[in-house]
């Protein structure tokens, strides 16, 4: 598995914070659709990977030096994870919390941090081999 860089998700946090202040209206004060759903995308992709940001008064106090400081999700950009074994319910299991948006708002969820997922040589008769890029 291989993550995406520091410099990376800065410039994906930064476009969030630039996108996400203001309202999701127009100028003629009607809706937004489409910024509206964009707003919303990134507010549950910050809510993945930052658990104790779970409202948009949390987001409002952050800021993007302060998200890229935390030391866990700092470890992992431009870093590769190596994930062996020996039965595929075992690596759905072991890569579930970094490939799956989840429903568990408790822990976080590394997918947006996830630039890669390979999955290879694996010695089972219903193996399937798949890249995520």
């Amino acid at each position: 598995m291989v993550y995406i860089t520091a410099e990376e998700w800065q410039e994906e946090l930064t476009a969030i914070f630039e996108d996400i202040p203001g309202s999701a209206t127009d100028e003629d004060n009607e809706v937004d659709e489409e910024r509206k759903e964009r707003i919303k995308q990134s507010f549950d992709k910050i809510k993945c990977v930052y658990p104790h940001i779970n409202t948009c008064s949390k987001l409002e106090s952050a800021s993007v030096a302060q998200l890229l400081e935390d030391a866990e999700i700092f470890k992992l950009l431009g870093s590769t994870q190596t994930i062996k074994k020996r039965t595929r319910h075992q690596l759905s299991d072991a890569i579930r919390q970094y490939i799956d948006s989840g429903d568990n708002t408790d822990s976080a969820h590394y997918w947006p941090l996830v630039g890669r997922v390979r999955v290879c040589e694996l010695k089972l008769p219903d193996a399937i081999r798949f890249s995520l890029c």
